[in-house]
Parts: structure tokens; sequence; C-alpha cells
């Protein structure tokens, strides 16, 4: 991806997060037009042995004033696997059910249990596309100095990654 600009944050618990869209939030709150990422992305660090915290992310539609529909058709589950990084259309509604079937059961059942076994490590990541506008009030962090980039990566070269069998 070569987009300029890149928004993080991350997560250490499982949490319910209602559907949404990544937009630039200072905009959007000062009435200015949604403005989306071109990428959206959740890296997968640790996975609780009782989790099963799925990224939902469904299908792009026609909705109103060029805004996505809340829901638009079919949706892709992707299971919390550490290792794994979901990448999407930054405009793509997405959401992280808890417990994972409460869209479908009759009723919720609490979950209990250590806090280790319920643990959602998450990095998000968002890409935005123009050079000049990162999301509005997202101040960039300054380069680290002294930091040789090539010696703290510890990912296998583009060349060897595979797709995973999401079935």
């Amino acid at each position: 991806d070569d987009s300029p600009h890149v928004e993080y944050w991350s997560r250490q618990e499982w949490k319910h997060i209602e559907a949404h869209a990544d937009v630039d939030e200072a905009l959007a709150a000062g009435g200015g037009p949604l403005r989306y990422p071109r990428h959206a992305h959740v890296l997968y660090l640790d996975v609780g042995s009782r989790v099963r915290g799925p990224t939902c992310v469904w299908e792009a539609g026609r909705g109103e004033d060029g805004r996505p529909p809340r829901f638009a058709g079919a949706m892709t589950v992707v299971p919390a696997v550490a290792g794994r990084v979901l990448r999407f259309d930054g405009s793509l509604q997405h959401a992280v059910p808890r417990p994972a079937d409460v869209w479908l059961a009759p009723f919720v059942i609490s979950q209990s249990g250590p806090p280790e076994d319920f643990g959602r490590s998450v990095v998000l990541f968002n890409c935005w596309p123009e050079a000049e506008a990162p999301p509005h009030e997202v101040q960039p962090d300054e380069p680290a100095a002294g930091v040789d980039a090539a010696s703290i990566y510890r990912a296998a070269p583009r060349a060897q990654w595979r797709p995973a069998d999401l079935s």
C-alpha cells in the first residue's frame, strides 16, 4: 500500500464493537463529509483460549449521499487467530461481536473466567491515501532517531506469504 499516512491504535481485550465504518472522526464531527481510509487492517497478536471474537465485515452497497448503508449485504466472518492480518476496504461496515453469537442467540449468557482466557490483543491500522491530509486532529509521530527499521522487521519476505484458508 502506497498510502503516506497510517493511523494506528491497539486493543487488549475482547470487547463488543457495534457495526461501524472508520472515518476521519474530527472532520465528520465538524459537519464535514465522511472521509474513509483506503484500507483498514486488524493484526491479531494474541487470542485467549476462550475467545471466538471474529471481525465481521459487510459487503459494500449503495447508500444515500455516498454513505454506505448500515448493513449492505453478505457478511464475511474472520475468526480471531494469533498472527493473522485482516485487510479490507476502509469504507466497509465492520463489527466485533461478544459473545460471538450475540446476534443469533435467543438470550446472552454471561462469560466468565480468568482474564487471560478472554484476551484479544490486536493492532488496528488504517491507511489514508491523501499525502497532504492525514486524519484531522491526529498528530504524526516523529521518526525514531537512530533506529534501523530493517533490523526490527521480523516478518517473512512478501514473496513467501501465502493466502490463508478462511473456510
